[in-house]
């Protein structure tokens, strides 16, 4: 197991509405050795795709009540400067499977410090980026522009109107690795939108017109 100090940073922006709330997890990011806190911002519409770009930031911890309800079920979608981000949910409600099917981990505001910071190295790491830095993709085959048999079988179940949770029940997949089959559609095919997507399975006869 690698040493704190032989371990590559996490770069974080952390997203809560709450001031005293986003202070507290500051704190606590802040203090990690081996935790970067880019930003802290109280809502999405502050984070841009230069943000994000130049910034390098692998995880955004997210409050969802920073998300106006009607993107609230479409957050990557919504905003696409995330939507090849690590997501972690900052949770001090409850909120339903298709809300929080699109975050790679979620963590409450009750638990402690050590929870917190555990939840962020698993997401990032599972999901996404490495301890050394080096990007995590569930799918090798082919080149840019060419999905594998399973990416089209997802592609085709979000063409279908299916959310992450009914495609992994669907095809016997963790909702994590769902997400991430599809950050590696968005990036192969540079389509972010499901209505993209959707005209990307009508084209290619994955689904019918």
């Amino acid at each position: 197991m690698k040493k704190e100090s032989e371990m590559k940073e996490i770069k974080i922006i952390a997203v809560c509405p709450s001031p005293v709330i986003l202070a507290g997890l500051a704190s606590i990011l802040s203090s990690t050795p081996d935790f970067r806190l880019l930003e802290t911002l109280s809502d999405l519409s502050e984070l841009s795709r230069k943000c994000i770009s130049k910034s390098g930031a692998a995880v955004v911890i997210l409050d969802p009540a920073a998300v106006p309800a009607e993107n609230l079920r479409s957050i990557r979608y919504s905003y696409d400067c995330i939507a090849n981000s690590v997501l972690l949910a900052f949770l001090n409600a409850p909120y339903p499977d298709d809300v929080l099917s699109q975050f790679e981990g979620c963590v409450s505001m009750n638990h402690n410090a050590a929870s917190i910071i555990k939840a962020v190295r698993a997401a990032c790491t599972a999901h996404g980026h490495q301890e050394d830095g080096t990007d995590v993709t569930l799918s090798q085959e082919g080149s840019e522009g060419v999905l594998s048999p399973r990416e089209k079988e997802i592609v085709t179940l979000v063409a279908e109107g299916y959310i992450n949770k009914e495609i992994a029940d669907n095809l016997g997949l963790s909702v994590f690795t769902v997400t991430t089959h599809r950050k590696n559609i968005s990036q192969k095919l540079g389509i972010r939108s499901i209505a993209g997507l959707t005209v990307y399975a009508m084209m290619n006869g994955l689904v019918k017109k």
